[in-house]
């Protein structure tokens, strides 16, 4: 009864607050994304989280925040890890837009503030601090080849949308 009391207060004190979905923006019917991690985060067992949002026409359609279900060494590995469920998340909606009329004709942007993890998807290379990533890294890159994303750094974005 008390956690139905609580849901009924929020409800009444926030009913005025809303998600704001816009025509006249640049970025209309286009998904785009900002993703990040926070390396080992989690103080009890050094796992790190994920968060990621999804938007489109100004507003989020969809967004994530978890822990992940390893521990990563490098806040680059969980940066990359972030970007790569991201992705995957970008292909499946691509994919459910489609089927609603609203085809991606552009790759999907993804805004990540990493260097190194938006390196380490553009440099196919092997390199041996990053070997423990190869299935993340090589679903990353695949997604960019078939042109479905890009992962962008997040002072691009600050400069180019503000």
């Amino acid at each position: 009864m008390e956690a139905a009391e609580h849901v009924l207060r929020y409800l009444r004190d926030t009913w005025d607050e809303t998600i704001t979905y816009t025509r006249g923006l640049r970025r209309i019917n286009q998904l785009w994304s900002w993703v990040d991690a926070d390396w080992a985060g989690d103080t009890d067992t050094r796992q790190s989280y994920t968060g990621y949002i999804l938007m489109m026409s100004g507003g989020p359609i969809f967004w994530k925040s978890r822990r992940q279900d390893n521990v990563s060494l490098l806040t680059s590995k969980a940066e990359f890890v972030t970007a790569s469920q991201a992705s995957q998340e970008v292909v499946y909606l691509r994919e459910t837009l489609r089927d609603f009329g609203y085809i991606q004709t552009a790759a999907t942007d993804i805004y990540e503030y990493n260097l190194a993890c938006i390196a380490m998807s553009e440099n196919p290379m092997r390199r041996k601090f990053s070997r423990h990533i190869n299935i993340h890294r090589y679903f990353v890159r695949d997604s960019e080849s078939w042109s479905k994303i890009t992962l962008l750094n997040l002072s691009h974005f600050v400069h180019t949308q503000w």
